[in-house]
């Protein structure tokens, strides 16, 4: 078959992917899972079959992974394609458009506090937005775009570097597109989506200049200009994420210390060339992100520490070691109405991935020693396995989570090196068949599985109304309240409400939403079964919240996933709490719908009437 009827075939056969991800789309609101999963599957699974095909037996192989990375936004694109829906990107999207707004960087949300102090992808979109005149969320999506086709194009690059056989490092970069974050995580406008670009294509350029220097073909001057290139590229990174900075650094000291040839942990016989650029990378990427935090996001390490610390405290409690009870682990797919092959297949993938770890692992000890090259591959997946059990602790399911988008780059090369050392390439025909069925089997495990694992339901498709869903909680009566705040109220107006009104009103009212903070206990004026007290009333009329926004479906149903305000609250608003509302007199009623009140806050009447109203109930 000739090349230009190869690529017109698989142009086809992804269109017809892409089609029918569209028709399983287009069907899921009004239908039960089981009639529209069927079908999204099999157009993913025909796309990265055919893109793989290509990929290994064509030309072009970063532009075809430049594809797959493309095709993977269609699912997120359709689930919101005039504005943000997850929680993330909703804070994201109002950091952009206060940035957009003001001209200026370093602007803030009470979504994600943290945001304000990592402008870098903010600053990109804005540029977007004001060079090609698209609106601020047709900017977002260019820019997610094209960060995610170029991440499985990177993959391929650093396979190549270390050094692997071009058709495995083109099944590594397959491989990676099957992670769990890859398809719905890094899809969306948050900063993780973009960091991880900038991470990666810091260990690309790390692993070629290792490259380079095995091959004895470099100067200082050009190691020189790499260190530029890469302190350039650190910088960018770290102004973009913080986790991500982490967990590059992470990546980049495996890789100092796994990639060889070596003569020694410090490389004493490979020259101080050698060594300036096998440890610089990783200590400037430390050192710009320590500088960062010091003197510009001193509030990073308050904000991961809880991510760290409360899953080694639940770990040690669960084996007897200190003191309190344990939170109980977390059930798998306890709320899920994921089909039955899907929970099977999140069950298989880290059941495969053990096994080829297992005996590429065995394999490399008792024979392959002296090839150094898959001990990278070998840390990282071993890191990705170690980090699994942590998903069934309450506080360390999304720290977990947030590294696979980096570890899986190890799970990528797995394959690569069990056929490697078991030398597959030189068996028979027969055998060499099998593996590669065996090997097509497991991808599509892994994509349906890890993705199943990675992401709820509720987040992967559209469907009817869920009272406690970040992306199924918006309905008409709720874009006509954001439609009402927006033309009455005005953008920037600060309104309290819960998680999930919060998110709407942010994203398409342009309002300001407070969550709760230690210093602003909101949640007391939906649980409390006194009156909020003046300190609480005077911070919110202080930084501006004049605004009491309520669901009346919060006394009537509890969230399954993330909570209305705070972990470990009451399990339900009883329902006379939000009655009680309207007899308030320091409330007065703006806007009514069947489920929402939205009210304006009248402080000056609340401070004369809470003296003699503080142990009502």
């Amino acid at each position: 078959m000739s090349g230009s009827r190869a690529n017109l075939i698989a142009a086809a056969l992804i269109l017809a992917g892409a089609a029918l991800v569209v028709w399983a789309y287009s069907i899921a609101p009004t239908s039960r899972i089981e009639s529209y999963d069927p079908i999204f599957w099999a157009g993913m699974v025909l796309v990265y079959l055919t893109v793989t095909w290509r990929a290994l037996s064509g030309r072009h192989v970063p532009l075809w992974l430049a594809f797959l990375g493309l095709f993977a936004v269609l699912p997120k694109f359709w689930m919101s394609p005039n504005g943000p829906i997850y929680f993330d990107e909703t804070a994201h999207f109002a950091l952009l458009r206060e940035v957009i707004s003001t001209g200026h960087l370093f602007q803030s949300t009470p979504l994600l506090p943290i945001g304000k102090f990592y402008p870098g992808m903010e600053s990109v979109a804005a540029a977007i937005h004001w060079l090609t005149g698209l609106s601020p969320w047709e900017s977002a999506l260019v820019l997610v775009a094209v960060a995610h086709c170029l991440l499985p194009v990177q993959v391929y690059y650093i396979a190549r570097a270390l050094p692997v056989r071009e058709r495995w490092a083109v099944v590594a970069a397959v491989v990676y597109a099957a992670n769990p974050s890859f398809m719905y995580e890094d899809v969306q406008f948050a900063y993780e989506t973009v960091a991880i670009l900038l991470m990666f294509t810091i260990v690309r350029i790390y692993t070629e200049a290792l490259a380079a220097e095995r091959s004895g073909g470099r100067t200082w001057r050009a190691s020189l200009s790499t260190t530029l290139l890469i302190a350039l590229m650190c910088v960018a990174c770290v102004v973009t994420h913080h986790l991500t900075s982490l967990t590059g650094i992470g990546l980049l000291l495996v890789s100092a210390v796994t990639i060889g040839p070596m003569s020694g942990l410090l490389d004493r016989k490979g020259g101080a060339r050698r060594l300036f650029v096998r440890y610089t990378p990783p200590l400037m990427l430390a050192g710009c992100f320590t500088l960062w935090v010091v003197f510009v996001a001193p509030g990073t390490w308050p904000y991961l520490f809880p991510h760290v610390s409360q899953p080694v405290q639940q770990v040690l409690k669960l084996v007897g070691i200190g003191h309190g009870t344990s939170n109980p682990l977390r059930t798998l797919f306890g709320h899920s109405v994921a089909p039955e092959y899907e929970r099977i297949a999140a069950i298989a993938a880290p059941v495969l991935i053990s096994l080829a770890l297992l005996f590429a692992g065995l394999r490399w000890l008792r024979r392959h020693r002296s090839q150094t090259v898959f001990l990278w591959s070998f840390a990282l997946a071993a890191v990705y396995l170690v980090t699994l059990p942590l998903t069934l602790l309450g506080g360390g399911a999304a720290g977990a989570h947030r590294t696979w988008a980096s570890t899986f780059l190890g799970v990528g090369v797995l394959p690569a090196a069990v056929a490697t050392l078991f030398a597959l390439d030189k068996r028979k025909p027969w055998l060499r068949h099998t593996a590669v069925t065996v090997g097509v089997a497991s991808l599509v495990v892994l994509l349906v599985g890890n993705v199943t694992a990675g992401m709820p339901v509720d987040y992967r498709f559209p469907g009817p109304y869920q009272f406690g869903s970040d992306t199924l909680s918006v309905t008409p009566e709720t874009l006509r309240l954001d439609g009402w705040v927006r033309t009455h109220l005005g953008t920037a107006s600060g309104v309290v409400t819960d998680r999930y009104t919060a998110l709407s009103l942010t994203a398409h009212a342009a309002a300001i939403t407070p969550l709760q903070v230690p210093g602003l206990p909101i949640a007391a004026i939906w649980y409390n079964r006194r009156p909020p007290e003046p300190s609480l009333m005077f911070g919110l009329q202080r930084q501006g919240d004049d605004y009491l926004a309520v669901d009346l479906r919060d006394g009537l149903h509890h969230p399954t996933e993330s909570p209305l305000f705070v972990p470990g609250e009451p399990y339900q608003v009883r329902e006379k709490d939000m009655t009680r509302l309207a007899r308030w007199p320091w409330l007065h009623l703006l806007y009514a719908s069947p489920n929402y009140r939205l009210y304006k806050i009248d402080f000056n009447r609340y401070y004369l009437w809470y003296p003699f109203h503080a142990e009502d109930e």
